[in-house]
């Protein structure tokens, strides 16, 4: 389904998976790039943590999860940088 841009039911076939297999490395990452295809970035960047636990090492992993950190923060700094200019 991710090959074809079905997001909403690749999301679905990767939660069934990781119900059966919680550590399944394939789904946790499929799982997480789904979810930053639908925009979900905090629930993107909790499922590359969630893969982190089990590959450690692996940088691919660890870029993901500094891009998003780095992506929410900026959100985050615009969002009070707009809340200033309205209050």
């Amino acid at each position: 389904y991710f090959g074809q841009k079905r997001f909403a039911q690749a999301e679905r076939c990767y939660e069934a998976l990781l119900r059966l297999a919680p550590f399944h490395t394939g789904a946790l990452v499929g799982l997480a790039r789904t979810k930053g295809q639908r925009k979900d970035y905090s629930g993107a960047l909790a499922e590359w943590k969630k893969a982190a636990q089990v590959h450690p090492e692996d940088p691919a992993v660890q870029d993901q999860i500094r891009s998003l950190e780095q992506l929410l923060e900026q959100r985050q700094q615009r969002g009070r940088a707009e809340d200033q200019v309205f209050t």
